[in-house]
């Protein structure tokens, strides 16, 4: 499937530079890294994000689904927010037994790591936004069941955007660091449980019309793990449909999933339900 991406992302980024921008109350957030977006939420965003992954390193199969409700305000400079994911991981394992296969299998449930966010975006011009941003992460999640790391976590960024006709090309780019070493002893070796990581990406923006927008995302984390560095990188097309409902907008958040590296889950799917209230439309 990875070998698919080329189709994928000129095929978006075709449907992107063709639309017509147009003024109105649509605009489209990131799905996966919604937080670091110039673009601000102006009132309330009340939002369920859904997602699901899947792979298959060597012998192993995971599958990973989250449900994360998300709580933001913001305005024409400023916006932060509230996520709280649970997660489901289930994971099988093959084996050979002497003249036969077996299976074993581990399922693991419960909430994970709670984020808080705040972003300034003190640049806003005709070509040109950009900002700084702090993310906060807690130890709510159960890093031996692998719902969460186990450490407070921070997570400095900056982002920007240009605006270039009819699209908007954005980029964000972070550092996720803890308040402590977390490593657990597997009998051999430690393992770091939660390892800093570089946080970046980007991708392009467009909006159809008042009621339809696209996205070609790409997304990025890099672990400096004791033992090696992991690369994890998605691309992630996604749609934003927007209806209104008298004083609020519902939107429709459709998004794909495909993994570019060997360290990354082979595809995934997601979706989000939102409900936007701007106070001072009217």
């Amino acid at each position: 499937m990875k070998r698919w991406i080329g189709g994928w992302a000129v095929a978006a980024c075709f449907c992107l530079v063709t639309t017509q921008v147009r003024a109105g109350d649509m605009s489209v957030r990131s799905f996966d890294r919604f937080e670091f977006d110039t673009v601000n939420a102006r009132g309330l965003w009340a939002e369920v994000a859904t997602a699901a992954t899947h792979d298959e390193p060597h012998a192993v199969s995971v599958d990973a689904q989250t449900v994360e409700p998300r709580l933001v305000y913001g305005g024409e400079l400023a916006e932060g927010g509230i996520f709280i994911p649970y997660h489901f991981i289930s994971v099988e394992q093959h084996a050979f037994y002497g003249t036969s296969y077996g299976t074993s299998s581990n399922e693991e449930d419960g909430i994970g790591d709670i984020r808080l966010y705040g972003k300034l975006v003190p640049l806003r011009t005709h070509y040109l936004d950009a900002g700084l941003g702090l993310e906060l992460s807690f130890p709510s999640g159960d890093e031996y069941k692998g719902l969460g790391t186990g450490e407070v976590g921070f997570l400095p960024y900056g982002m920007a955007a240009a605006h270039l006709g009819p699209v908007d090309v954005r980029g964000h780019f972070g550092y996720q660091t803890y308040a402590d070493s977390n490593r657990s002893f597997n009998g051999f070796s430690t393992v770091e449980l939660a390892p800093d990581s570089f946080v970046y990406g980007g991708g392009l923006f467009g909006v159809v019309n008042d009621y339809v927008g696209l996205r070609a995302e790409f997304v990025a984390q890099t672990f400096d793990a004791a033992q090696n560095n992991t690369h994890v990188l998605f691309f992630e097309p996604g749609l934003d449909v927007r209806i209104p409902l008298g004083s609020v907008d519902l939107f429709v958040r459709p998004t794909g999933a495909v993994g570019l590296t060997h360290d990354s889950p082979e595809w995934g799917v997601g979706g989000a339900i939102s409900l936007a209230w701007n106070p001072s439309a009217g």
